[in-house]
């Protein structure tokens, strides 16, 4: 998957076991092994390399100018998916297909 320079297959999302409809009923759902070893392998080494780097930033709470930084809610850090690699291209197409699979009744 991550090899090819194209866009991702829309198949990539393993929506087998009925865990879609789990993220439809309950508004979450909880898989081992829904994307590709290899998409989830370019994806780590990503954060990783961007950790490394001091380019992911502290996370915050709230919106606009209720936004804050507090450590005591939360301390991780993060960074926004952009498409600016073919790792995150592929995830981003993947997960939208997903938002437009239609919901089983």
């Amino acid at each position: 998957m991550i090899a090819e320079a194209g866009a991702a297959d829309a198949g990539c999302v393993a929506t087998t076991g009925g865990w879609t409809d789990d993220l439809v009923r309950a508004g979450l759902a909880i898989r081992d092994s829904v994307l590709p070893d290899a998409l989830v392998a370019a994806l780590a080494d990503e954060a990783q390399r961007l950790a490394q780097a001091e380019k992911l930033w502290r996370a915050g709470v709230g919106r606009a100018e209720d936004h804050e930084l507090n450590r005591e809610v939360r301390r991780d850090r993060v960074r926004w998916l952009d498409g600016a690699t073919l790792a995150q291209v592929q995830f981003l197409e993947a997960m939208e297909a997903l938002r437009r699979r239609p919901i089983a009744t």
